[in-house]
């Protein structure tokens, strides 16, 4: 599999981003602000956050913060003008596209636009444009203003509600392989067309007309399996790493990424907030060196120059310096030669030194490399060192002149290094001026809190201390076998039709007959039992080499669906009890529920409730009421916060009766 990082969500993941952004229902825009030519940001009143669109790559509510340009663009100012203080009716995907749509209660609508670079549309109740951020016209659209808004002509088939044997007639007339034809048939990313090819057991790479209908139909049905997952909101938001780098970001468990390492986030737009955070850091840094490496080009001479010249007046002092110290280490039998010299000028003249020298004293003479009769410098080899003397001086002298010498280049070289640290002062603060200008930097505002993986699966911690994991739908039952369930570990199920597949983690083949029981009642309470208002009902477990993906031959195994061979362990009579309950975590106290006996364990408070009629609708104030009662402020707050949303995340489908504490 070649390994690409995803720069854009798609259709199935922006319908992920929608379904979270929907409790931003009469929440109102407190203001705009135009962060690059790519980056929008809307403040939200009400539920202060912000919401971000980056043309032509996502929409999400971020976490991070951006610095304020100091004066808005004309567009920026035009949607201020116009959407300040609107409310938000509904957040919608048209049609499955890559399309997101703010509908507003001034009778306009916001527009954000993925394709061909992203755009922003505003329109009136008409659907006429009324104000766009890239005009264009293509593939017979015309997004200018005061034209009537028509979305992009969907290449192939809406996956959704295509009929099957018109889109596998496509199919058919389509060369090339399975995973490319898909996407051009069924417009899908090529990310969820080779999942759907492997979650149906076909080659990716098959020819695309050697499918038959059947296999055609059942990718279709997978796909609609996976979106129903999201709608329900059976997701497990997660990053995708190769070797800590990123790779994409998903709202569910993808099979092409099982080898792959992932980080679990409590919902989807916190997972995409902070892998395109990630993303903006690469890109960032990868823009910044393109940008240096311009900039340095305009320095590069003159930081070369004043280099070459700081080298030299280096070299230069440090040379001086020792010929000083060489200098002043033979003190007295330098001033006896610059004597002799002076002593045969005299008697010689300066012309005739030399020859004075080798008649005098033929010693001192061999240490001689040369004499400028003119300027009087002597060339004299000292310890293997030429140092030059000035013969009118005295070695004292000579010693203190090449000091000076010496301080004279160190200054030189120390304004030397303070050009070339203003040059690349200068020039680092070009580079920054160009990549804020090219590429805007986020500043993070809130911790996004990264999750276990099992903590976007129904779960529990038993009263022995195990975490015990359940999916929400068909497609995490599938993904928690497949991924989490070992050969010597427990499998639990309901001995009902419908329910999830339940697995207890454990290092240890060893597990206690308590938890096996608190699974088994984690199984049946969130089975079809529960919206069958039955008051108990029975369980099975097995070992994990017993559950099979593979159907004897010539029967089927739906999506979820397992064979179990071997030796069932029943467990009858279990009642159908779920308690709920504040426990504390890594981060702050959260809601779960589960068995009583493991609830009543690790959670202050709890209430248990049974199978009834009454709708989470009408009992979950009353949930916060009995649970907020004997906590101290601080838990009273967490209460508080609680949505319905967040009752209904962690308890079965279907209605409830309070079960009185028993004292």
């Amino acid at each position: 599999m070649v390994i690409h990082c995803k720069k854009s969500l798609n259709a199935l993941d922006l319908l992920a981003i929608v379904r979270e952004l929907k409790p931003l229902h009469q929440a109102y825009i407190n203001n705009v602000y135009q962060i690059s030519d790519n980056i929008f940001q809307f403040k939200f009143g009400g539920f202060k956050c912000n919401v971000i669109f980056e043309l032509g790559r996502r929409v999400n509510v971020s976490g991070f913060d951006f610095e304020k340009p100091k004066m808005p663009t004309n567009f920026c100012s035009f949607l201020r003008s116009r959407i300040v203080r609107a409310k938000i009716l509904e957040v919608s995907q048209v049609d499955f596209d890559r399309i997101v749509s703010f509908k507003l209660n001034n009778g306009l609508s916001l527009f954000f636009e993925f394709m061909d670079g992203g755009n922003i549309l505003l329109l009136d109740s008409d659907g006429r444009i009324v104000g766009v951020y890239r005009e264009r016209e293509s593939a017979g659209r015309r997004l200018f203003n005061g034209e009537i808004y028509s979305p992009p002509k969907v290449r192939g088939f809406n996956p959704m509600d295509c009929m099957v044997d018109e889109a596998y007639n496509m199919l058919m007339g389509v060369e090339g392989s399975l995973v490319v034809a898909l996407t051009r048939v069924l417009n899908l990313p090529g990310e969820v067309a080779e999942e759907l090819c492997l979650r149906c057991g076909l080659d990716k790479n098959l020819k695309a007309s050697s499918i038959d209908r059947s296999s055609f139909e059942n990718i279709i049905n997978v796909f609609r399996d996976m979106v129903s997952s999201i709608i329900d909101g059976s997701i497990n938001p997660q990053i995708i790493l190769d070797k800590g780098k990123i790779v994409s970001v998903v709202p569910l468990d993808f099979q092409i990424y099982s080898g792959f390492e992932a980080e679990y986030f409590k919902n989807f737009n916190e997972a995409v907030d902070e892998y395109f955070h990630r993303l903006m850091a690469i890109e960032f840094e990868d823009l910044k060196a393109k940008v240096r490496g311009e900039v340095e080009g305009r320095f590069k001479a003159s930081i070369e120059k004043q280099r070459e010249a700081l080298k030299s007046f280096e070299e230069e002092a440090v040379k001086l310096r020792r010929f000083g110290n060489l200098i002043m280490g033979n003190l007295n039998f330098i001033d006896e030669v610059l004597s002799l010299v002076r002593d045969s000028a005299l008697k010689y003249g300066w012309s005739g030194v030399l020859d004075g020298i080798r008649i005098l004293k033929p010693e001192i003479y061999e240490r001689i490399c040369g004499f400028n009769a003119k300027d009087r410098i002597l060339m004299f080899r000292v310890d293997g060192e030429i140092v030059p003397l000035n013969v009118l001086e005295s070695a004292a002298s000579n010693a203190s002149r090449l000091f000076n010498e010496a301080k004279v280049l160190e200054g030189k070289a120390s304004r030397a290094r303070e050009a070339i640290k203003s040059l690349e002062d200068k020039m680092a603060l070009e580079v920054e001026e160009e990549v804020s200008r090219r590429i805007a930097k986020p500043i993070k505002v809130t911790a996004i809190v990264k999750r276990r993986w099992y903590e976007n699966f129904h779960w529990f911690k038993s009263s022995d201390g195990l975490i015990v994991v359940g999916g929400r739908d068909a497609s995490q039952n599938e993904a928690l076998v497949r991924k989490w369930l070992r050969d010597d570990g427990i499998y639990v199920h309901a001995d009902v039709h419908g329910g999830p597949s339940v697995i207890i983690l454990s290092e240890s083949s060893s597990i206690p007959e308590s938890t096996i029981y608190e699974a088994a009642q984690f199984a049946v309470s969130f089975s079809n039992a529960w919206r069958g208002i039955m008051e108990s009902a029975s369980a099975f477990w097995v070992y994990g080499k017993q559950v099979s993906k593979s159907a004897p031959s010539g029967e089927y195994l739906s999506r979820g669906a397992f064979m179990i061979y071997g030796r069932k362990n029943y467990i009858h009579n279990i009642p159908l009890r779920v308690s709920i309950g504040l426990m504390p975590s890594d981060y702050g106290f959260i809601l779960v529920s589960g068995p009583p006996s493991a609830i009543s364990k690790w959670c202050f408070k709890s209430i248990t409730l049974a199978p009834g009629i009454e709708p989470i609708e009408k009992l979950w104030v009353k949930f916060k009421k009995l649970l907020s009662s004997e906590l101290d402020e601080n838990l009273r707050r967490v209460v508080g916060s609680l949505s319905m949303d967040d009752f209904r995340r962690i308890l079965p489908r279907g209605g409830f009766r309070l079960i009185p504490p028993q004292n």
